[in-house]
């Protein structure tokens, strides 16, 4: 027998799900893994059934100071918006001030966030998947959904950043380097591509980066912003964000955020 995918399910999935948005034009892409939070089953009926709210990423005005101060809150974002800073070229104490100066998460930003997988989980093991998420989606376990998301979703995700053309996409997770590689250089080769992976340690932290999309854009592969073996100091934070700022100067130029 084969699955029976909820169309609903399929249709969102292959919108802005999972995205928290801003400036799809942007210069730098953050990509996660997924939502936290957990997904509770109103939660996921609720946003499955919203079709409108992913046909284009979300943004926020850029008069909404008290709407853009919450994003400040939690600690993804705190550590997202501290390299943010030092790819500038400011400080990174001072991001709360460059989140709202820079109007993050605003249409016209430096700055489009998003995720792989459009549904939120309390952490990335696959065995976190019930019988609510396979009622409501057709997928009987976490992983044949990953895998529909990696030949489906993953090829809407290409055709975003042949579009928009984003000049650094940072993605959060090295032990995930494969599936952002499936995303955003696709199957073909696969393995070839691994081996092109540049790895940078620095810190008692590594990433990996190199240049894909015909040479037009820069994947970067860094630790968590969070967890025992991410990026858990101001110090790591701010030196790999001066290499990744560095990489992306010497080959764009100094005014590359523009």
């Amino acid at each position: 027998m084969s699955l029976q995918i909820n169309p609903d399910f399929e249709k969102w999935a292959m919108g802005f799900s999972g995205c928290d948005g801003g400036n799809l034009n942007g210069s730098i892409w953050f990509c996660g893994i997924e939502w936290g939070g957990g997904s509770e089953e109103d939660w996921l009926k609720d946003s499955v059934s919203k079709f409108e709210y992913v046909i284009e990423p979300y943004s926020i005005n850029d008069e909404d100071i008290e709407e853009r101060k919450k994003e400040l809150i939690p600690q993804y974002n705190a550590k997202l918006l501290k390299m943010y800073s030092v790819l500038l070229g400011k400080e990174a104490k001072d991001y709360k001030e460059t989140a709202l100066a820079y109007k993050y998460l605003g249409k016209n930003g430096h700055i489009f966030k998003m995720n792989l997988y459009p549904i939120a989980f309390g952490d990335t093991k696959d065995d976190l998947w019930d019988f609510h998420h396979y009622k409501l989606t057709g997928f009987p376990t976490k992983t044949t959904y990953k895998a529909w998301c990696q030949i489906n979703r993953f090829n809407k995700i290409r055709e975003w950043l042949q579009e928009n053309k984003p000049k650094a996409i940072i993605c959060t997770g090295v032990t995930l380097h494969k599936e952002f590689l499936m995303a955003f250089c696709g199957f073909e080769n696969i393995h070839e591509e691994v081996k092109k992976l540049e790895k940078i340690i620095i810190d008692d932290r590594y990433f990996y980066w190199m240049a894909i999309n015909n040479n037009q854009s820069f994947l970067f592969i860094i630790p968590f912003f969070g967890n025992p073996y991410g990026l858990n100091k101001d110090e790591q934070i701010i030196n790999i964000g001066k290499k990744i700022r560095e990489i992306c100067v010497i080959n764009y130029g100094e005014k590359w955020l523009e």
